[in-house]
Parts: structure tokens; sequence; C-alpha cells
């Protein structure tokens, strides 16, 4: 059982230039936590296609802060302003966008 109290996700258009499918890796690395070990701060719990959208989920204990850290690799791939950034407690999954600032969309997860 995982002690990680919320979950992030990163949800982008399927139409976007992810350029492998083993792009949870990169985020993994990018979080710190290459072997998918639970008692990591952050760990990617997996991905989903479809309805348009391309998602990761993030299992954190700091959603911002596994944000902060996945920056980095989607601004370097060019993904920055293409991805929206909600997390929710696993308690109500009510999610709250992070990125973009001033999102005034609604985030279907």
């Amino acid at each position: 059982m995982s002690s990680h109290e919320f979950q992030l996700v990163l949800q982008f258009p399927e139409n976007c230039p992810l350029e492998s499918l083993d792009f949870e890796d990169d985020f993994a690395d990018a979080l710190g936590n290459p072997r998918d070990d639970s008692t990591y701060p952050h760990q990617v719990d997996g991905n989903s296609y479809g309805a348009g959208t391309i998602k990761v989920f993030i299992y954190t204990q700091d959603p911002e802060a596994a944000f902060v850290l996945c920056k980095p690799l989607l601004a370097s791939h060019g993904l920055l302003a293409m991805v929206t950034a909600a997390w929710c407690r696993f308690t109500d999954y009510q999610y709250q966008v992070i990125w973009p600032v001033g999102f005034a969309g609604e985030f279907k997860p």
C-alpha cells in the first residue's frame, strides 16, 4: 500500500510530441525514482491514452514539488505549454489545477 496522500495528473493533448512509449521512465527519472519505489516521495503510477488525451499519473506526498521536478523535462521536450497539471487527495478526488497558471477551464481526469 502506498503512503502517498496525493495524485498528480499530467494531461496532454493526444497529438503532443511525446517521443517514445517509455515516457513514464523519463518522468520517473525526473522525479528521482527510476526504480518505481513506493517508499519515495514521488512515484509514477502509470498512464492512460484515450478520449483525446494522454495522462501520466504520479502518486506523491507533495504534488507541487513533484511538478517542479517535472518542469525541466517538460520544457526540454516542448511540452510545458501543452500540459495541464492537476492534483487531488485520494480521499476526495477534487482536482486542483496548478498548471498552467490562471487555468480557467474544466479539468477532466
